[in-house]
């Protein structure tokens, strides 16, 4: 499996604030974040009709929908993640940070990802064989200062793991390569959604900390087809996506847009049965890392569950 790719610089994304404007008394002109505010405002991931866009932008056309910012639709399965281009269409949702967001005044909330790591690295013992985790940890500040709104994360992944037995024949356990891209993380067959860990609705003017700390786990077995297990080896890279909705009266009106730009991260570890214990003789972890290309759309084609193999 190749290596994690490579990295630039954190990005640190522009975070637009409301700020009131008012008079100078000593000349009567107007402040320009005053006459900013006489606007239209937009709250990014809402659905408008591109007639208020045009009016706003003061273009006679739909040029401005063939910017890849504005959509259509974006359609959330556990199979497939839907991006239909807003060019022609009667209403668009604009869900990036492109330029065109200069041209109207844009409602926002604040993230902030306050610290992420990789931890609790263990071998921990369940009803029938030992379990192999690890938990990346995310600490979250959101701050609901324009719409109340709720929070989630969607995690890709490229994934290889497998089983040596003592023949030193491979036993593949979950293998992605076939799919090309990363694909959606799934472990449950009955979650039916794409977002994990949601919040509960934020209200405006309201202020929280959320901790992001799902649990990844590969249970481990003494035999694969009547043989013993010489080794287990792990070798991922995810990448989380932190998005945000915000609340309207018809879900359809709003959709899930990137709340900061996608955070890298991934282990490779292998591990071997000792006695009666497991130890780990391979670690390497990567730690989160913020991509340095800004806001993204996750988009995936599958999900783990289709590069499974039960024969461990």
């Amino acid at each position: 499996m190749p290596g994690p790719p490579k990295m630039r610089l954190p990005y640190a994304p522009n975070q637009l604030r409301l700020v009131s404007g008012g008079v100078d008394h000593s000349t009567g002109d107007k402040h320009t974040d005053d006459i900013a505010s006489t606007r239209p405002t937009f709250i990014r991931g809402v659905r408008y009709s591109t007639e208020q866009w045009r009016n706003c932008l003061q273009q006679e056309n739909n040029e401005f929908l063939e910017h890849d910012t504005f959509v259509s639709r974006y359609a959330l399965n556990n199979e497939a993640a839907e991006i239909k281009p807003a060019t022609n269409s009667a209403t668009a949702f604009y869900w990036g940070d492109g330029p065109i967001a200069a041209g109207a005044t844009l409602a926002e909330n604040e993230f902030h990802l306050l610290s992420s790591s990789v931890e609790d690295l263990v071998i921990a013992e369940g009803v029938d064989c030992a379990v192999l985790a690890i938990t990346p940890k995310f600490q979250v500040r959101y701050r609901a200062l324009a719409h109340a709104a709720q929070l989630g994360e969607i995690r890709l992944v490229t994934a290889s793991r497998f089983v040596t037995d003592e023949k030193g024949e491979q036993h593949r356990l979950l293998d992605t390569e076939p799919a090309g891209a990363p694909v959606l993380f799934r472990e449950d067959g009955d979650d039916n959604s794409p977002v994990l860990q949601r919040s509960d609705w934020q209200f405006q003017n309201t202020e929280k900390n959320y901790a992001f700390d799902y649990c990844i786990a590969q249970p481990l077995k003494r035999t694969v087809q009547g043989r013993q297990v010489k080794t287990v080896t792990v070798l991922e890279q995810y990448t989380s996506y932190f998005m945000q909705r915000a609340l309207t009266a018809d879900p359809n009106n709003a959709i899930w847009v990137p709340a900061c730009a996608p955070v890298l991260w991934g282990w490779s570890l292998r591990v071997e049965p000792e006695n009666d214990a497991w130890v780990i003789t391979r670690r390497k972890l990567v730690p989160p890392v913020v991509g340095s290309d800004g806001l993204e759309l996750p988009h995936w084609l599958d999900s783990t569950l289709e590069y499974k193999f039960s024969s461990f």
